[in-house]
């Protein structure tokens, strides 16, 4: 039975491997995409296999949902690419700030670098975020910062620079060292949670990438936004 690889390392992850990191602090880009008929046909019957469970027993929709949730996302984000010359329509990602701080001071902490980009506002100096996995943003596109079940912020972004110029304290985030740079704006408003939640926002997020589905609803809500 061929195996699917989910990861282009030297040597492939493989399904029996594959554990639901935590986007927000591992948020690998290199992801390989399976084919429809791979995923259909082998995913399910080796994770039969891996877990002695009987194909029946099984939640293939849950599993396939699970797994390649984000792969949806990327695609989604590739369709709504602009052609050259079109005037800009500004597009949405967004990124989720964890409620609390990571008390493993080797690995990555959202909260604390969301706390540092606050402090750097405060200061007068630039605010500035990592880009999605894929690198599509554009000026004037916007940036939300997701809040567990208080709110969404909205920033626009107003520069975009290589990776070379991320800051020293992004260190620890390894995974997204090839990640092209956003200089965002102040916040420029807000949304609490239920409104949110109405317009058809996640209640669930998990990490920095593209919004989509809701986009055109987004940029109706927040109209006349400075």
């Amino acid at each position: 039975m061929s195996m699917i690889a989910f990861y282009n390392q030297s040597e492939p992850m493989l399904v029996d491997e594959y554990k639901l990191a935590d986007p927000i602090e591992d948020d690998r880009s290199d992801i390989i995409l399976p084919t429809h008929k791979e995923i259909v046909s082998e995913l399910p019957n080796y994770i039969a296999h891996s877990s002695k469970k009987a194909p029946k027993q099984l939640n293939y929709g849950l599993i396939l949902a699970t797994l390649f949730k984000d792969v949806y996302e990327i695609a989604a984000e590739k369709e709504a690419e602009q052609p050259i010359g079109a005037e800009h329509i500004p597009n949405f990602i967004i990124t989720p700030i964890a409620q609390n701080y990571n008390p493993d001071e080797e690995k990555p902490c959202p909260k604390k670098d969301w706390d540092e980009q606050r402090q750097r506002c405060t200061n007068g100096e630039q605010m500035m975020w990592d880009d999605t996995p894929t690198n599509k943003s554009q000026i004037g596109d916007v940036l939300i910062v997701w809040h567990y079940k208080t709110g969404v912020k909205f920033h626009r972004i107003q520069e975009i620079h290589s990776s070379a110029t991320r800051l020293a304290s992004w260190s620890k985030n390894v995974g997204h060292t090839d990640r092209q740079v956003i200089y965002i704006s102040e916040q420029f408003t807000e949304m609490n949670w239920d409104d949110w939640i109405e317009i058809g926002g996640w209640a669930r997020c998990m990490g920095t990438k593209a919004v989509v589905s809701i986009a055109e609803g987004l940029r109706r809500r927040i109209a006349g936004g400075t």
